[in-house]
């Protein structure tokens, strides 16, 4: 407005046509320029990381590359589509994606003395695309992501062990005090929660069947929700309310009441909340790498810890019919994201109890953090 005031009476602004195009493409093209004056800042003293990770928009298959430098965390490199590589029967292998980074490499560092690092998931052929670079560019160390090795171990956590039936149970827990299916129960229910939390409206969690600890974050407030849980069965709408099934009800009530059940949940919880933490700390863009490897050791000791109550637990919970649909969807990407030694040991942890599971599962992910660790310094 204070332009405005000052502008003379003939001035005319702008078309949307001039600001969607010639104008909008002046201040992108000075964006870009900005941002890669803040990567090239002191990369000399602190060199430069590449990541790359594949990513599926509006159903084209792209490829993401990404350089971080110390003051400019995230500068987008490429995005390329690789619609024509696999309409020609290719496949987004190694040799593909280590020539998608080593353009960006060449065009920010032609001399080989800059890039330090490069970052990819687990996946067989990214992680075989940067031994490739490793080749070519001696100064380079290939790491995992350490966001992407936690997901991981939630998912396969959620796959491969007992915490599957837990995620069952509370599905349908869901579905009956959470979801408003049943009316009367869930405005009883949602009732009791906020008396139980100083009169805040607080409800259960619909969590997301992905790599992301969903399920966990769900599990913490089923928790805090107990309380309200217990009044809501023993209220007299309970009584009232008719299931689909008889059996249903009473399972619910079993479930509810049993101290074991609520036991397994609060040590899955304690277990896991410094890995929920390392997955928090994807979502920041100041270093973390100090955080990440507290979290990991104080991971390592909980499981240590806790690992046999669960066990425990698990053998004097009461065994119920609820008759629900197991196969949630969870992002399980494990066939192309693990070695062969990795699924070997999982087959052979599917049988053990969940400790054993846990510790087996867990130490597969650490040591590649803990490697990771020694190459970053």
């Amino acid at each position: 407005l204070n332009y405005a005031r000052v502008s003379s009476p003939s001035y005319t602004p702008p078309s949307r046509k001039a600001v969607a195009g010639k104008k909008f493409d002046t201040i992108y093209d000075q964006y870009i320029k900005d941002s890669k004056d803040d990567l090239k800042m002191d990369d000399s003293k602190f060199g430069l990381s590449i990541m790359g990770d594949g990513a599926t928009i509006k159903k084209k298959p792209l490829f993401n590359v990404l350089v971080s430098g110390v003051h400019c965390p995230i500068y987008v490199a490429n995005v390329h589509d690789a619609s024509d590589q696999l309409a020609q029967g290719q496949k987004k292998d190694a040799k593909y994606i280590s020539n998608l980074c080593r353009e960006v490499v060449e065009n920010l560092d032609p001399l080989k003395n800059l890039f330090d690092l490069a970052l990819f998931d687990g996946a067989a052929n990214v992680q075989l695309a940067g031994s490739c670079l490793e080749c070519f560019y001696p100064r380079i160390s290939v790491i995992h992501g350490a966001e992407h090795v936690c997901s991981l171990f939630c998912s396969h956590l959620l796959n491969k062990t007992k915490i599957k039936k837990l995620v069952d149970i509370y599905r349908t827990i869901y579905k009956y005090f959470g979801s408003g299916c049943t009316h009367m129960v869930y405005a009883v229910f949602k009732d009791y929660a906020a008396k139980c939390n100083n009169n805040h409206q607080i409800g259960l969690v619909q969590a997301a069947g992905t790599r992301m600890g969903g399920y966990f974050y769900a599990f913490y407030r089923l928790l805090r929700l107990k309380k309200a849980l217990k009044q809501t069965i023993l209220s007299t709408a309970w009584t009232k309310v008719a299931f689909p099934k008889k059996h249903l009800k009473k399972a619910l009530e079993d479930i509810i009441n049993d101290e074991n059940y609520f036991k397994m949940i609060k040590t899955v919880v304690l277990i896991m909340y410094p890995v929920i933490m390392c997955l928090q700390l994807a979502d920041t863009n100041k270093p973390g790498m100090d955080k990440i490897w507290y979290y990991v050791r104080m991971a390592t000791s909980r499981i240590n810890c806790y690992a046999e109550e669960f066990d425990n637990a698990l053998n004097g919970a009461v065994d119920v019919d609820l008759d629900v649909d197991s196969d949630y969807d969870v992002d399980d990407d494990s066939a192309s994201e693990y070695s062969n030694e990795d699924v070997e040991e999982e087959m052979h942890c599917e049988s053990s109890s969940f400790g054993e599971t846990l510790k087996a599962l867990w130490t597969t992910q650490v040591a590649k953090l803990q490697s990771d660790f020694a190459i970053a310094g």
